[in-house]
């Protein structure tokens, strides 16, 4: 899919966080879309974690476009105060 773009981000050679893009996605909800841009996560409820982020649009056919995805690890931090 030409225009696309996946990026995967490694720490220590683990996994940190991955973004994708669909370029033929983004164009055809760009075609004939209503001027709304849905987003929306997840939390992955495995023994490693993380959250999945969606953008999504819809067209005038009520036709979803899934433009843009990303997983990323969760990271606590405990506050002492």
């Amino acid at each position: 899919n030409p225009g696309s773009t996946f990026l995967l981000n490694l720490e220590n050679r683990q996994f940190s966080s991955s973004y994708m893009y669909l370029d033929a996605c983004k164009r055809g909800f760009l075609s004939a879309y209503r001027p709304v841009l849905f987003l929306d996560g997840c939390h992955i409820k495995t023994k490693f974690g993380g959250i999945i982020l969606t953008a999504v649009g819809i067209d005038t056919n009520d036709c979803i476009y899934p433009i843009a995805l990303a997983v990323l690890e969760v990271v606590s931090v405990d506050i002492e105060g």
